[in-house]
């Protein structure tokens, strides 16, 4: 897809397009080999070769990662008041980073952050059933009938019927629960129904992903094995 060339050296270096318009004006950007000196020129960044002061840029277009959140940040781009995990990404102001779906400010655990809306989007559609896996922690002992309730499903407020959900006790307090969909305060509004209290909540898988080996706040690049497994997931 053509780019403009100040655009694509601004997002590539991560400089402002000023900066950008800059560097070719001075004869320090080359186009195939040829300095180019209009800013307004179209590139196409899969077929021409593009030097800046003699090294070779290769733009990203899309970015792909895996985060451990902590609690006390917010599922959002920006915000106020309230540190994002978006905040977390120092140095990709740039990439138009965003959550895929949300965590609640005080639930850690497996999230993925991207520009890539489309691969959000299905990835967050609860028609293609991608798997959702939390650790629960609940205020007073499980009952076994819990498990046949979360897998027939049942109503929320009148709001709406949950999808079949996989429920796993592992002792009177703790739960592993499977969804395949997200809604608002979902996991929590889903145990207080039969009420309990979620004291804990650690998302430790979505997809085929698990950012359990991460530090608290800390994120790695996705490989490009796992990229293609999440698009396989959604049809893409």
């Amino acid at each position: 897809m053509p780019i403009r060339i100040d655009k694509y050296i601004a997002d590539a270096l991560n400089v402002s397009r000023k900066q950008a318009r800059i560097l070719i004006a001075k004869g320090r950007v080359f186009v195939n080999e040829k300095p180019l000196f209009d800013s307004g020129t179209n590139i196409e960044d899969s077929v021409d070769s593009i030097m800046v002061d003699g090294q070779k840029i290769n733009y990203q277009k899309y970015y792909y990662f895996l985060l451990n959140k902590p609690a006390g940040y917010i599922s959002a781009k920006t915000d106020d008041k309230t540190p994002t995990v978006i905040d977390l990404f120092i140095g990709y102001e740039r990439a138009e980073l965003f959550p895929v779906g949300r965590l609640d400010k005080d639930t850690t655990g497996t999230m993925i952050i991207t520009n890539n809306g489309l691969l959000t989007h299905r990835l967050i559609n609860p028609k293609f059933n991608v798997e959702k896996e939390y650790a629960v922690t609940v205020n007073f002992p499980l009952k076994e009938s819990l498990i046949h309730d979360f897998l027939t499903g049942f109503s929320i407020n009148d709001e709406f019927m949950t999808k079949p959900a996989i429920l796993t006790i592992i002792d009177d307090f703790h739960a592993r629960v499977i969804v395949t969909e997200g809604k608002y305060h979902q996991i929590k509004r889903m145990f207080k129904h039969f009420g309990y209290e979620v004291m804990q909540l650690d998302r430790v898988r979505f997809a085929t992903l698990s950012a359990s080996d991460l530090a608290l706040g800390s994120y790695r690049n996705l490989t490009i094995e796992e990229i293609n497994k999440l698009f396989r997931i959604v049809n893409l």
